[in-house]
């Protein structure tokens, strides 16, 4: 499901629902951005949602179930009461019609005696057997009521229902502080992994050694590979997965980009001149970014079922490292060799044009899109972390956090933004960092430290396990709430 709603105070997506009971609507759609009470992911929402349909459709212990037995059982009850006061009142009239019937053919004074003291008694009567009802019908009738209403059994059931809703909402509120990685698992590998990525379901795992791209089974944190791949002529070293098909895109050393449909080598893309260092593919899927040592970044368009490009920009004076676009594909930020940041913005006629460019006194690898309008930029060796914000008018530095000094780290290892637990992951040397929220202010959420210092890391989209591939062995890791 691609829902695109922005957020009216801080123009960023809307990511989260706030499920908390008595709070202002305008306050139920939360960005990244947002402080919710009770946030839940919209994924989350709407399984929810659909859970609770299905168990009211198919459950018949469910409430409303629950609540139709009982109010049938209460509808007998009430009309067994009814009709036994509508019997009452039929033999009540019986008793008081039959005299009245009395054969006056023969009057005499007494007989006229007699019907006038009856006559003189209806209206009393009436008024009289009415209150005498009601008098006895009313307790009864309530007595059944009360009886319903005090025993509620389905009370009991209603308290059980929200007491296993509230701890679904406590384990869905696990995008906190309270969250934290902890090693379940350890696989040997053969030769040092260069790349990992994840399909969105995060059950295939693919990762490359070499010249070898491995593809994996991944449940639950248990590894079954299940085959290898071969195309390139040196070390794959940067790979993209589709989210909506089965196909990827793999970088090699070899500068050239090899796009894979059901695991078999369809196209290969080779019009760059050097190491193919980040692949990004936008929402669409119709278009896919590449940049490169050559300086370049092309632009690579779906056309008549194979992949053209079709814009090359060239604004860089060095090798072009991590590429990152952001939620609404309408800005790129690209990061080189050179000391400089780029911003692009994609323009009506889809080609990318340069908005800012920021000269720095170092260069850096990495940079990444936090939210739609921020990203964060890491200098090279520099060890800390730059947020910036994309204005209108001038880009503006919004914060730096310092890292520790790990030493240098001659690998490139791209910076990873997991949206659905807002948590970005920067590995540096043989450390990773996880941060939590990484907005104007950042807060540290867990640091690992590995013995390994060359490895890649990668983590499901649902951010629910995350994953080391170093020289000898994978190391998984899995999200746990206090």
């Amino acid at each position: 499901m691609n829902i695109e709603v922005l957020c009216p105070e801080h123009n960023e997506q809307i990511i989260q629902l706030d499920i908390e009971e008595n709070i202002d609507l305008g306050r139920r759609t939360l960005c990244v951005e947002c402080q919710g009470k009770k946030p839940v992911s919209l994924k989350q929402s709407f399984e929810r949602l659909n859970a609770f349909y299905q168990e009211q459709q198919n459950n018949k212990e469910a409430l409303p179930y629950v609540l139709i037995v009982q109010l049938e059982t209460l509808r007998k009850t009430l009309v067994q009461e009814i009709n036994s006061a509508i019997a009452s009142i039929q033999i009540e009239i019986n008793q008081r019609v039959s005299p009245l019937q009395d054969n006056f053919s023969i009057v005499g004074l007494s007989q006229l005696q007699i019907l006038g003291e009856r006559l003189s008694s209806l209206t009393s009567f009436q008024e009289k057997f009415l209150q005498k009802l009601m008098l006895n019908l009313k307790p009864q009738l309530y007595e059944i009521l009360d009886r319903f209403f005090n025993q509620n059994p389905q009370k009991e059931l209603l308290e059980k229902q929200l007491s296993l809703t509230k701890g679904n909402s406590t384990q869905e509120e696990g995008n906190t502080m309270d969250t934290y990685y902890k090693k379940i698992n350890e696989v040997n590998i053969e030769d040092p992994c260069e790349a990992i990525a994840f399909n969105q379901n995060g059950n295939i795992m693919i990762t490359t050694s070499k010249n070898d791209i491995f593809v994996w089974e991944f449940q639950k944190g248990v590894l079954n590979q299940q085959r290898v791949l071969r195309e390139h002529n040196g070390d794959v070293v940067s790979l993209c997965v589709s989210r909506k098909q089965n196909f990827f895109f793999s970088g090699s050393t070899d500068a050239q980009i090899v796009v894979w449909y059901l695991w078999k080598a369809v196209s290969k893309l080779n019009e760059h001149k050097g190491r193919i260092n980040c692949l990004v593919l936008g929402k669409s899927e119709e278009a896919m970014m590449s940049s490169s040592d050559d300086g370049s970044i092309r632009v690579w368009n779906y056309v008549r079922s194979e992949w053209r490009c079709g814009q090359v920009m060239r604004n860089h004076k060095g090798p072009v490292y991590q590429i990152s676009l952001n939620d609404q594909n309408t800005l790129l930020v690209s990061t080189s060799r050179d000391n400089t940041v780029i911003v692009w913005e994609i323009k009506e006629n889809q080609q990318w044009y340069q908005k800012y460019q920021l000269a720095q006194s170092v260069y850096g690898k990495k940079v990444c899109f936090v939210y739609n309008c921020k990203f964060v930029w890491v200098p090279h060796n520099a060890n800390s972390i730059q947020v910036f914000e994309i204005g209108q008018k001038q880009l503006n530095k919004l914060t730096e956090m310092n890292l520790e000094d790990n030493g240098s780290d001659g690998q490139f290892s791209p910076l990873i933004y997991n949206k659905t637990r807002n948590i970005l992951v920067q590995k540096q040397l043989n450390k990773v960092t996880l941060i939590y929220k990484p907005t104007s202010s950042l807060n540290v959420l867990q640091s690992i430290d590995l013995k390994d210092d060359h490895f890649s890391i990668e983590m499901t989209d649902e951010g629910n396990y995350l994953i080391q591939g170093g020289k000898n062995k994978f190391i998984i890791y899995q999200l746990y709430s206090d």
